[in-house]
C-alpha cells in the first residue's frame, strides 16, 4: 500500500493472498466475501489526498479493471478537495 500512497501508483491485488499482504484487517475483508482489491491514489498537484479502495470477490479484477478505477480518481479528487475546504 505504501507504493500506492507514497509512490502514487495503483495496486492490483487479484486474490485473497494479495489482500492478506496489504490489509491488517484481511480476516474481516474475507468474512465480507472480498478476495480482490484495487487501490488507486487520488492525487492533486502532486499531493496524495487519499486512496480509492475497491474490493470484490477473488479474481474479479485485472489490469483493465485498474484502468477503469483510475478514471474515477479525478471524481474523488473534487470531493476530497471540497472536504478540505470545510
Amino acid at each position: 500500500m505504501a507504493g500506492c500512497v507514497l509512490g502514487q501508483r495503483p495496486y492490483l491485488g487479484p486474490d485473497a493472498a494479495a489482500v492478506r499482504e496489504v490489509f491488517a484487517d484481511h480476516r474481516l475483508i474475507a468474512e465480507l466475501g472480498c478476495g480482490a482489491v484495487i487501490n488507486v491514489p487520488v492525487v492533486v498537484g502532486g499531493r496524495t489526498l487519499g486512496v480509492l479502495n475497491i474490493l470484490d470477490t477473488e479474481g474479479s479484477y485485472d489490469e483493465d479493471s485498474v484502468a477503469a478505477a483510475e478514471s474515477l480518481a479525478p471524481l474523488a479528487a473534487a470531493a476530497l478537495l471540497e472536504l478540505e475546504e470545510r
